[in-house]
């Protein structure tokens, strides 16, 4: 994501039309432009403007922040990053039930258990920490 940010802004100051890097991206990923998904891609592409890339550059920087220190504090055992883990999978859940619902999938259902099965799990560590840490009070004293 932060590469992407760069390479998009980096692009966008050499001359190189934000429509221009979506059709190259397109061709690169041998996807279509007449498919309905590609064509709302390019919409955008050809509406965003410089100002906008920059705040998406700056959104998608800050995100991958929170992603990396997400990781690094479950890497070690921090109980914030298991807090956030929760809470970033727990957001994800409400439109995955909506997307699931309106098209039928198995890929979209197989997305939505195992993010359940995540957030079910950082509940669970969660909980039985609070309960170990409940136990270890009541013992002291």
């Amino acid at each position: 994501m932060v590469l992407v940010g760069f390479g998009l802004i980096s692009l966008s100051h050499h001359g190189v039309s934000l429509e221009e890097i979506a059709r190259g991206l397109l061709y690169v990923l041998h996807l279509s432009p007449e498919r309905h998904l590609c064509a709302v891609f390019l919409r955008a592409a050809t509406r965003l403007q410089d100002s906008n890339l920059l705040v998406l550059a700056l959104a998608g920087l800050l995100y991958s922040l929170m992603r990396f220190a997400e990781s690094y504090g479950l890497w070690l055992g921090r109980v914030w990053a298991q807090w956030l883990a929760l809470a970033s999978g727990a957001v994800y859940i409400p439109l995955e039930v909506y997307e699931a619902i309106r098209k039928p999938h198995f890929i979209r259902f197989a997305l939505l258990s195992v993010n359940l099965l995540i957030v079910a799990y950082m509940a669970y560590l969660r909980l039985r920490s609070r309960v170990m840490t409940a136990h270890l009070l009541e013992e002291i004293d």
